[in-house]
């Protein structure tokens, strides 16, 4: 039962940074659909306050490492084992769980257990201890080099803010903890796999030995959106596309751009470039894997691929959309830690001797050649009982390897033929007793005798001797099963030259009867020959009593004068001299035959000198490889211990390197996060940035329409202003015939000052109309000062266009600038005209026409007042 939890206050879980629309953008992202249309992500907030189970704390980290609910079996099993709450986990423990699930499925093709996790890592606390993110796993030191390699992050700077709320199931170990872990005893039990895993470690080794890390892992489902955690009906070798109902998000939609894919892997695990996270050449997924059938098979076959069917551990209340279950709600059948060895550990061998299923082929490229290259877990490496244990392994799968290595690592030898030994003899014409004496002895050879083999438990040297020796009797038991299978293989093969010395045997009394047959023919012929015509041709046929059957026992076959009804009659007297030719025939005949026999029998013996002649130059190339591999293994382990050396110095120089770099790198690690926290909300910014930029856009349609409505009107005035000029000359002419007529229209002076009050009246309105438009000009000018502060505006979220909209307003003030100064000075200079008109009046006297110049005096000031 899992330590209780309770309500954390603010010293245990910071406050959330995931507090806006736009920061849960990205755990959208990676949180399953949800199958009923409601909100799976809610945001987070100062103080924790869940409610469960449909308001649990989740954490970011989690699902970009590939937790999601609802979680798998193999999940919640590592924390009932190690009796542990969720939070309780750091994102690199979650991220190590996630790569071996998806290792275990997608690549060598079985489920993951916890067995075989175990065998591989162990749990950690941190320290000082911590309530969120208190342990975390770390591999095995005698196992790290079976391992693919597999480098995390060494820091996820403040994850424990990045939490939101989301449904989970209502169970106790997926609620806050109130304490850190307590460490227990099986934290560092040692786990025995038994025989039922060396197909998968087989497999592993070739995968290895092909370059897959688990950065390329990680990349893989990521790619695909498959949560390794996540519980799913199918197993990720049956991934099919991205409509697949495994997928987190189903529909090519939801591809990963390339932008984005390189961001997460280099947040999530700090590298430098994303070609580290792609599968290279000769490593297939099972998914796209042609030999996939036959990988599956061999795994089922072994016993490693069972698993218990996934359980209630639905995290969002419900299955999601397009989950699969098995038939009727049950559980498939399987042992708990989904391998052998679980309950019953001779399943495994018992299924494999019975179904007479092939050995496991690693993958493509080699593997096999590194799989005969493992060694129990502290347990010292030893160069002859490997060979052995090598070799036994080669007996039991029936064939034996590639040959590949060098002088570091010696070759594998592969024979088109079975060594000597297996080699069943010739069928010679052995009597009884020497025949079961030569398959007696054959049977002795097929079982050799070998030291036992170590155990592969794990353990290390300073182990509890009653385990020891409770581990060597279990090894002694497996031994003597291996000699017994061995020994029931000999006699087949015993059996299978038994049969093959009877079809000779049979085939030579064939021949001995066709042999017979045609000795027969020729004695009847000779004694037909001697004896000659007489009365009794059937009595004359009959031999002598003792001549036939000695004839007959000679050679070894049927005699047809016993059968002949000829031979029941009296034999004459002369019967003993007429079977002397016959019985000649007869010795050559038996002569001809021994003669063939002899013949076969010395060929046989040639083709057997020949036969064991070259098995022996193939003993000696063997034992000369041998010696060779000696002195090989000896340089390599000169080798490594100089390479041992060299690497704690280098080790030592690293360490100083790497804490000089540490704070530098923190300092890079949180921008270059905030950096790509940015470009992942791109998304959600560029709807509001398209909106801006149509609402911006509209202001610059109406800005540019009022434009060209100005130049319109600019237009129109400069027209007018040219028909006001041509008549101003007009007027000027006529002020000259005026001026000339007012010396001789003196009596009109009373008229005239009364046409100079109106026109004063009239000027009077001229100069109002110029004010307002002296006013319009200055509500013009306020209008473009405040479309300049529009532009201003705009030219702080739109930086491209700033420089653009600065021309324009500037362009637009300079020209009211200049429209103004123009109407400015041409108002002056009208003014300075009429006052010009007004003295010449006053010194000319009024003229006959003086009543017409001032009508149009007066429609010109009303032209100019409607300007």
């Amino acid at each position: 039962m899992a330590r209780g939890s309770a309500l954390l206050d603010g010293s245990v879980l910071p406050p959330s940074r995931i507090v806006s629309e736009r920061q849960g953008g990205l755990p959208r992202r990676f949180m399953p659909e949800s199958a009923t249309g409601r909100e799976i992500v809610t945001l987070g907030e100062g103080h924790p306050a869940p409610c469960y189970p449909g308001r649990s704390v989740f954490f970011l980290p989690f699902a970009m490492a590939g937790l999601v609910p609802p979680f798998s079996s193999f999940f919640m099993d590592v924390l009932k084992f190690y009796d542990l709450q969720m939070a309780h986990l750091t994102p690199n423990a979650v991220m190590t769980l996630a790569i071996f699930a998806h290792l275990c499925e997608m690549f060598i093709g079985v489920r993951p257990s916890l067995r075989l996790f175990r065998w591989f890592f162990t749990i950690q606390s941190v320290s000082p201890p911590s309530v969120v993110g208190g342990c975390y796993f770390q591999p095995r030191g005698p196992v790290l080099n079976r391992y693919i390699p597999c480098v995390l992050r060494k820091k996820w700077d403040d994850w424990k803010s990045d939490w939101f709320y989301t449904p989970l199931a209502d169970e106790a170990r997926l609620r806050l903890p109130s304490q850190p872990p307590a460490q227990a005893s099986s934290w560092r039990a040692p786990v025995d796999l038994g025989d039922g895993y060396d197909a998968v470690l087989d497999r592993l080794a070739g995968l290895r030995s092909l370059g897959l890390t688990g950065a390329m892992v990680y990349g893989d489902y990521l790619r695909r959106r498959i949560a390794p955690l996540q519980r799913r009906a199918r197993g990720a070798w049956e991934y099919t596309g991205s409509e697949d109902c495994m997928r987190t998000h189903r529909g090519v939609k939801w591809d990963w751009a390339p932008e984005d894919f390189k961001i997460v892997v280099q947040r999530v695990l700090n590298l430098s470039s994303v070609e580290a996270s792609l599968i290279p050449q000769g490593v297939l997924p099972l998914c796209s894997d042609p030999d996939r059938a036959s990988i599956l098979t061999i795994m089922q076959a072994v016993g490693a691929s069972e698993e218990r069917a996934p359980r209630g551990h639905d995290g969002a209340g419900g299955s999601r959309r397009g989950e699969q279950s098995t038939p009727g709600g049950g559980r498939a059948s399987g042992p708990r830690d989904g391998g052998p060895g679980s309950g019953h550990p001779a399943d495994a061998r018992e299924k494999r001797k019975q179904e007479g299923t092939p050995p496991p082929s690693p993958p493509r490229g080699g593997g096999a050649a590194r799989a005969g290259s493992r060694r129990p877990e502290g347990a010292t490496p030893t160069s002859q009982p490997e060979g052995e244990r090598k070799k036994k392994r080669l007996r039991k799968m029936g064939g034996t390897e590639p040959s590949r290595g060098n002088l570091i690592s010696p070759p594998r030898w592969s024979f088109n033929r079975p060594p000597r030994r297996f080699v069943p003899r010739p069928s010679w014409p052995y009597s009884f007793p020497q025949r079961e004496f030569s398959l007696i002895h054959l049977v002795c050879l097929l079982i050799p005798s070998r030291p036992s083999r170590h155990s592969k438990s794990g353990q290390s040297e300073a182990e509890d001797p009653a385990t020891t020796e409770a581990q060597r009797r279990e090894s002694d038991r497996r031994e003597a099963a291996d000699r017994l299978r061995e020994a029931e293989k000999a006699a087949q093969v015993a059996v299978r030259a038994r049969q093959a010395e009877e079809a000779a045997r049979e085939e030579a009394r064939l021949r001995q009867a066709e042999a017979a047959t045609t000795s027969e023919a020729a004695r009847d012929e000779a004694a037909g020959a001697s004896l000659g015509p007489t009365p009794s041709g059937d009595a004359q046929d009959k031999p002598g009593p003792g001549d036939i059957p000695e004839s007959g026992t000679s050679i070894g076959g049927p005699s047809r004068a016993a059968s002949s009804p000829r031979r029941l009659f009296p034999t004459p007297s002369v019967a003993p001299l007429s079977a002397e030719p016959l019985l000649q025939a007869l010795a050559v005949a038996n002569t001809t035959v021994l003669d063939g026999l002899s013949a076969q029998v010395e060929a046989l013996q040639a083709e057997r000198a020949e036969l064991d002649a070259a098995w022996a130059r193939v003993e000696e190339g063997r034992r000369s490889v041998e010696a060779m591999v000696e002195v090989g293994r000896k340089a390599h382990r000169r080798h490594v211990s100089e390479l041992e050396t060299r690497r704690k110095v280098l080790g030592e120089i690293a360490k100083e390197v790497e804490e000089e770099r540490g704070a530098a790198l923190i300092a890079t690690t949180v921008m270059n996060e905030a950096q790509d926290t940015l470009r992942l909300q791109y998304g959600s910014w560029e709807a509001e940035l398209g909106k801006k930029l149509d609402a911006a856009r509209g202001v610059l349609d109406a800005a540019a329409a009022r434009e060209r409505r100005a130049a319109e009107t600019e237009v129109a005035s400069r027209r007018r202003e040219e028909t006001l000029e041509a008549r101003a000359m007009a007027l000027e002419e006529r002020a000259s015939a005026v001026e000339r007529d007012l010396a001789d229209r003196k009596a009109a002076v009373a008229i005239r000052e009364v046409t100079l009050a109106v026109h004063e009246a009239a000027c009077a309105e001229e100069e109002s109309a110029l004010r307002l438009r002296e006013d319009a000009l200055t509500e013009r000018e306020r209008a473009l000062d405040e479309a300049e502060a529009a532009a201003q505006r705009l030219a702080d979220s739109l930086s491209l266009r700033e420089a653009a909209q600065e021309e324009q307003a500037r362009r637009n003030l300079e020209g009211a600038r200049a429209e103004r100064a123009a109407l400015n000075q041409r108002a002056a200079e009208l003014e300075a005209r009429e006052k010009e008109l007004d003295a010449r009046a006053r010194s000319g006297g009024a003229a006959a026409g003086e009543s017409d110049l001032i009508a149009r005096l007066a429609a010109a000031e009303h032209t100019i007042a409607d300007l």
